[in-house]
Order: C-alpha cells, then sequence, then structure tokens
C-alpha cells in the first residue's frame, strides 16, 4: 500500500510529529518509508507500508502532520526547526558539478534580478541572515502554511488492495484536517479571485518584466571551472529566455481551451531535436568526426531548464568533452552557434523571422514528442506520479487529466498552437546564435587545465595558482574567465569555413523525416478478433496475432512495457528457413557473424533514421535459420522493413566493392559477444581464430552463401497492423529475398511451434529507447501517467 498527497506550493517542513511520536520512527515499525520532494510549484509528501493491516492507522498519523495546531506548534519548536534546517542545509551539495556550475551562473547575474537571489536554503538564509535581521521564521512559516495548505489545491493519491468503498472510509481523517484551513480560507479565496477576475477584465493579461538578467556583451566568454573529481570533462552553454507564462491559468488546460499552452520545454526538446539529430551535415556527426565529444549518451546535447519561471527562463545544453574537444572548445562552441545558424536556411526570405521553421518540420517535432512522452512512454500507475499528474493535468470524472487531451505539446492540426510553438521555436534560436547572451561554463578536470598548453585557436591558459583564478563564494568552484572575442572572428569561423568547403564537413539545418509522420494516426477501433494464418506464395506462411490483443504468451513476441491502452504500436517477425546455420562449420559460422555484425555498422544511417519514429530491428541467427525482428508504429513500420530488408540483401554486393567494411570495433565486438557462447573450449577457441583472420571478402562470401540457402519463411504480426496490411508487406518481403536464394532441393528444418521463433529480441538502435530520444525528459515523466 502507498500513499502520495501532492500540494501546489512549496514545502515548509518535510516532517512533523504526530501525537509526540515521529512519524517516521512509527512507520519504521512496520518496515514503511517516507520522503518529500519539491517540484516546480508543487510539494509531494509520500509514504509506502508494506503491511496493510497497518494502513488505516498510518493514514491517520499523515493527515496529523497537516493539522494546522499540529504544524504551528512544531513551529515554535525550536528543536525540530534547528534540525530541519541542518537537513536541509546537509542537501545542498557544493561538490555536484551541476550545483556549481548553477551558482556560478547566479554570481554573473545582474544583482537587480531576481535569479542573482534564487537559491536553495542553507545555514545560513535559514537561520543565521533572518536572526541578524529580526525576521521570525516560525511565524514566516506558519503564515505559509495558511496561505498554500488547503484543500482546494491538494490532491491525495492512495494505491491499496483494498476496495474503493474501504478506502474512501480511511481517507476521511485527511479531508478533515484540510477542510479546517478551508473553511477559514474560503472567504478570502473568493475575494481574491473575484478581486482577480475584474482586474483581468479591466486590464487584460499582463506579462512579468525584469530587469536584465545578464550584463549585456558585444562578444563572448569562455567561463572555465575546475572540477576536484576525475570524470570528463563538460561544456555547457546557457541562454536566458523570457517566456509569459502570466496569461496562462488552469482554464487553458484541456479539451475547451483554445489557448496555446507553449512553455520553454516545449520550445526546448525542440531545440533538442534540431541539435540533437543523427546523420548527414547534423552536429552529432560533425562532433564525432572530430572527437571532441564524448561517444554514446554523454556526448549528445541534453538540454534542461535550472530556472524556469513566467518571463525569466534559463536554458542550459550539456556535452561530455574529450582532451581534445577541451583543446578545441572555442572551435567547439562556434560549432554549435554554426548549426543553429544553419536552420536560418529553412526560413523564407519573406519572413520577418529568420529562424521561423517550417510548419511540416515542426508538426514531424510534435509528432516525435507525442510518439516518445505520451504513446510509447512507460507510466505506471504509481501514487507519487498521479498526484504530482494530477497538480499538473487535472482532476474530473474520468481520471487523471482531461480525456482524449494532451497538454504537454499542441495538436499538429491546432494551427494557432503550431503557429505559436513556430514562433517561440524562431525567437529562441535567435537568442542562442547572439555570442553577447551565450554564457559558455567549461568543467574541467585538472589534468586537463594542467596538460593544456594551447590548441588550434586556444590560447595557453594560466597556472591554478595564479589571481587569474578566482572563488564562487558558497561552493568555493575555482574558475577563470577566458576572453575569446577575437577568437571567433579572427580564427574560428575560417577554421569551420575550411572544414565545410574544402573536407565537406559541413554543418546543415534540419530535414523531414521520411519515416516520421507529421500526424499520427490514431489506434484502429477495428480489426481481426481472431488469430488469421495466411499463406503467401509458395513456402510463406504468415500467422496474424489479433488485432485487440493485449496480453502476452507464446504467441507473442516480448516487446517494451508502454500503457495498457491501444496505441499505434506493432511488430513483425521475419523468420527466413534455412538448414546452412544449423549444419555451419566453426568457419562459416564465424563468418556469417561477421557479415550480421558488419551489417549493423552498414546500416546506421537508415536504423537512425527510424528512432525518432519509435522504429528498431533485431537480427539473430538460430537453429531454423535467420531471424529479422521490426518494432515500431503502423504508419511507417512497412516502408522501415522494406529499404531494410533491400539493404540487407545488397549488403555483400557492398563489402565486395568496399563501399561497406568491418571495422576493428566490429571485429571486437563480436570477439567479445563470442567469448560469452555457450560452447565447448575448443570449438569457442576456434570461432574466435576465424573471426580474427575473417575478411570483408570472407563475410561477404559467407552472406551470399546463406540468402542462397534461404528456402521459405515464416512471419508473424502483431498490434496495430491489420491483416491485409500484412499479407502485402510480406509479399513484398519475401520478393526482395527470392531474388537472391536458389533452388534448394532439401526442404529446410521447420519450427514445431511458434513460440520457438518469438524468443526475446534485443533491440537496435538503443537509442530508440523513449527514454533516449533528445530532450523526451522535457515534455514528459517517462513514469507519470495520464489517462486517455
Amino acid at each position: 500500500s502507498s500513499s502520495s498527497s501532492s500540494s501546489s506550493s512549496p514545502p515548509s517542513s518535510r516532517r512533523r510529529r504526530f501525537d509526540d511520536i515521529d512519524f517516521e520512527d512509527w512507520l519504521s515499525e512496520y518496515d514503511g518509508s517516507s520522503n518529500g520532494f519539491t517540484a516546480a510549484g508543487k510539494v509531494c509528501f509520500h509514504f509506502s507500508l508494506p503491511q496493510p493491516e497497518a494502513f488505516p492507522e498510518a493514514l491517520v498519523r499523515f493527515a496529523g502532520l497537516f493539522d494546522q495546531e499540529t504544524f504551528e506548534a512544531t513551529c515554535r519548536d525550536e528543536t525540530i526547526l534547528r534540525r530541519e534546517i541542518r537537513r536541509i542545509d546537509s542537501e545542498l551539495d557544493i561538490n555536484n558539478d551541476n550545483t556549481r556550475a548553477f551558482y556560478l551562473l547566479k554570481s554573473f547575474a545582474n544583482p537587480d534580478h531576481p535569479f542573482s537571489r534564487l537559491g536553495a536554503g542553507n545555514l545560513n538564509s535559514l537561520e543565521t541572515v533572518p536572526k541578524s535581521e529580526g525576521l521570525d521564521i516560525s511565524k514566516r512559516l506558519a503564515e505559509f502554511f495558511d496561505e498554500h495548505y488547503i484543500a482546494s489545491e491538494a490532491v491525495l493519491v492512495v494505491i491499496s488492495p483494498d476496495n474503493v468503498r474501504t478506502l474512501e472510509r480511511l481517507v476521511a481523517p485527511f479531508s478533515d484536517e484540510f477542510s479546517k484551513q478551508k473553511l477559514v480560507l474560503e472567504q478570502k479565496l473568493m475575494d481574491d479571485v473575484s478581486s482577480a477576475s475584474n482586474e483581468s477584465s479591466k486590464e487584460g493579461a499582463t506579462s512579468i518584466s525584469f530587469p536584465p538578467p545578464f550584463r549585456r556583451l558585444d562578444y563572448r566568454q569562455n567561463i572555465l571551472v575546475k572540477r576536484d573529481d576525475d570524470d570528463s570533462d563538460t561544456l555547457s552553454l546557457a541562454w536566458p529566455l523570457e517566456r509569459q507564462y502570466s496569461d496562462i491559468n488552469a482554464n487553458d488546460i484541456g479539451a475547451s481551451s483554445t489557448k496555446p499552452l507553449i512553455v520553454a520545454p516545449l520550445v526546448g526538446f525542440v531545440v533538442s531535436q534540431i541539435l540533437g539529430r543523427q546523420g548527414p551535415e547534423s552536429l552529432n556527426a560533425f562532433l564525432l568526426r572530430r572527437q571532441w565529444v564524448q561517444p554514446g549518451f554523454k556526448g549528445k546535447p541534453r538540454i534542461t531548464f535550472p530556472c524556469d519561471v513566467s518571463g525569466f527562463q534559463v536554458m542550459r545544453l550539456e556535452l561530455g568533452l574529450t582532451a581534445d574537444g577541451f583543446a578545441n572548445r572555442s572551435a567547439l562552441v562556434a560549432a554549435i552557434l554554426e548549426c543553429i545558424e544553419a536552420t536560418a536556411k529553412l526560413s523564407l526570405p519573406s519572413s520577418d523571422q529568420p529562424f521561423l521553421l517550417p510548419r511540416e518540420l515542426i508538426a514531424q517535432y510534435i509528432s516525435a514528442a507525442r510518439l516518445h512522452g505520451y504513446t510509447l512512454a512507460p507510466r505506471p500507475p504509481d501514487a507519487v506520479e498521479l498526484a504530482v499528474d494530477s497538480q499538473t493535468f487535472g482532476l474530473d470524472g474520468q481520471g487523471v487529466g482531461v480525456l482524449g487531451t494532451w497538454p504537454l505539446f499542441p495538436n499538429p492540426n491546432d494551427g494557432a498552437a503550431v503557429e505559436e510553438l513556430r514562433k517561440a521555436v524562431a525567437t529562441t534560436l535567435s537568442t542562442m546564435t547572439d555570442p553577447g547572451r551565450t554564457i559558455a561554463t567549461l568543467i574541467a578536470r585538472e589534468s586537463s587545465i594542467k596538460s593544456f598548453v594551447g590548441g588550434l585557436v586556444d590560447p595557453s591558459l594560466p597556472a591554478l595558482d595564479s589571481p587569474l583564478w578566482k572563488r564562487e563564494p558558497l561552493t568555493n568552484a575555482q574558475y577563470y574567465v577566458e576572453n575569446v572575442a577575437g577568437l571567433d572572428r579572427l580564427l574560428v569561423s575560417p577554421m569551420l569555413w575550411a572544414l565545410g568547403k574544402v573536407e565537406g564537413d559541413e554543418l546543415g539545418p534540419p530535414v523531414l523525416n521520411p519515416l516520421l509522420p507529421a500526424r499520427l494516426r490514431p489506434p484502429r477501433t477495428k480489426g481481426e478478433s481472431q488469430s488469421v494464418t495466411s499463406v503467401i506464395g509458395n513456402r510463406w506462411r504468415l500467422y496474424q496475432a489479433p488485432l485487440l490483443e493485449r496480453k502476452g504468451g507464446e504467441t507473442s513476441l516480448p516487446l517494451p512495457l508502454i500503457p495498457p491502452e491501444r496505441s499505434s504500436r506493432c511488430s513483425l517477425v521475419i523468420q527466413l528457413l534455412s538448414n546452412r546455420p544449423r549444419e555451419a562449420t566453426v568457419r562459416q559460422a564465424a563468418r556469417s557473424q561477421l557479415w550480421l555484425a558488419s551489417f549493423d555498422d552498414d546500416i546506421v544511417d537508415l536504423a537512425e533514421l527510424g528512432a525518432p519514429a519509435g522504429l528498431a530491428y533485431d537480427l539473430s541467427f538460430n537453429s531454423y535459420g535467420l531471424r529479422i525482428c521490426f518494432r515500431g508504429i503502423s504508419q511507417s513500420l512497412p516502408s522501415y522493413a522494406r529499404r531494410f530488408c533491400r539493404r540487407l540483401v545488397q549488403h555483400h554486393a557492398r563489402l565486395v566493392d568496399g563501399s561497406a567494411i568491418i571495422a576493428s570495433t566490429t571485429k571486437r565486438l563480436a570477439i567479445s559477444q563470442a567469448n560469452r557462447l555457450q560452447e565447448p573450449p575448443l570449438r569457442k577457441r576456434q570461432i574466435i581464430g576465424n573471426l580474427r583472420t575473417g575478411t570483408a571478402l570472407d563475410a561477404a562470401a559467407e552472406g551470399l552463401a546463406f540468402l542462397n540457402s534461404c528456402d521459405g519463411g515464416l512471419a508473424f504480426a502483431q498490434g496495430d497492423l491489420l491483416n491485409g496490411e500484412a499479407v502485402e508487406l510480406c509479399k513484398e518481403i519475401k520478393s526482395i529475398f527470392s531474388r537472391v536464394a536458389t533452388e534448394n532441393y532439401r526442404s529446410p528444418v521447420q519450427p514445431s511451434r511458434l513460440g520457438e521463433v518469438l524468443y526475446k529480441p534485443y533491440w537496435k538502435p538503443k537509442t530508440s529507447s523513449p527514454l533516449l530520444i533528445p530532450g523526451v525528459a522535457l515534455i514528459s515523466d517517462a513514469c507519470g501517467r495520464v489517462q486517455r
């Protein structure tokens, strides 16, 4: 059993006493646990209890934490206040890189801007300063509690095996506690709402205006920070934004709203898609070829918003650097700005905004957001997530959220919302290309700083004991401000121009993805209710699972967890039948694995193109031949599967003519996998030896020999793929492989049951996971749940 309470206000204290017995102490006796956290504009307190017999009493005690008299008594208890202040102080990790970068950025802020005063509570701000200024912290806490901790602002979520009627009785104490404050403040709130409505009708929505957050520069600076651990070097770029939310309220979220809800994280998602895209002329390809960023997830641009309020946001981009990346930091930053500048090529010459992206491209980004932030994101019904989502999206008779809507991103058919998002993205991109508003912070290891003696364009650094290195007061971070005004103009820009023109390594604008629909089709509501078996020509057979079947089993391919609601996701399994893998010699087995592993490298462009559309694949030999699995959405999986199969039958020819190669890393990976095989030691050594000596021509010959040996196939389709669509697709795939298959006089062995070829796939690429799509964390809590 678990319970969670969420309120739309920051916390005043995480733990309070109940009848002189600390709630956590009581909970621990029953092996329970509790905690609390602050999110944007809300606080959540939650507990869980593995012993259901104690749950009713736990709810009573939990409700007692919000009793007004109890809270006020707690506020007057100096011992508890001192304890809580010190707990808060201990939570500020001054050695954390994000914390140090945040407070260093804050130290450069305009003293007249509220951001300069923003920070986590600590001993100085909560105890020392208030005492010196004669402030009564206890009184301030009580006033804060009276103002914010009221029934109309709270949501209680309880997950328990008890029936609903029992739960209604169990939560009564919680309602009673909050109702006391609601009665006291009800008239005050009504007056406030009436007054606010009158003002709004008279003056209309008003924007919040702040002074300039940072001193405007005509050039860019690099701020170097020495890190105290030996982790990799990191680049952080920050830009101040000015999105206004003051005219957005609860009535603007939902099916009846006509106002576009465009907040900074939504814009950040689009920017993440632009900077994080794969393929030719992309920033990722440019930086990896230069070996300036870390391989894998660390080297991908990650955008966050350490501050996001109406009228002011800080958008931060982070990248993990290599030693070469740190040595060429100015060129690296300039490349990022150049990539953003390239998006201006997509706007019409007549447009008054140079970065106004085409509507169709914005629609594709909305589809990617909906697909990975909502449709395919796993959303288990967790008490904490339900409480937070209830605060964010509202609670009605249908459940959490507004039925049929998803307010985190606009509908692509909503022309006004798409236009508003286009303008917001254009304004943001324009800000990002302004060197004077770009704050570059490099968090570097001491070894990187000491060993750097100058790069292609960056000058050498002063010694760490030089007075040019300063200290940030709160975290004591050591930093140095590097002026790069002349570098960008005189050295960096010509170098990037040369890379583009001489080496052909040019940074280009984003392009439309042919595999990502601009408008997602809803799941089919009608389809085959029974399993269907179809014969597709000679020696090919298709098995179709029921369209609406949700439960797994032997006749179901294991797929990643998604919500139980119907979706447009589907999967297709193709089993090419051949006796060759079953009868292969050690040499043939090793070379066939090289052929398959090199194809993974050769197909990476198609794999990266399909990832934003949720498309993924798996290839593996088995006793019956070669199994090919596809996963995606029904709108684009057929096109992806056809392209993939055509490339597979052409791969041996590409190995022969040299357009595809077997990289050394591919061989090392194949050898590593062979070492994990459950084979006799002698056979394992023979396989590894053949992997080491195998060439591209050897792999090509074995790949072609396998394709020639294929005679027939099995196919299995499930999900949002109608039988007629699956039959047509399998006919095309059969035709593709029939072109390379030769006459086989001995029929291959077939599986005795379908489950033998429906074993767990290992999906590629890993970036097809909703958790790894650029920017998805900004528009979806992957553990949240909103009922549709």
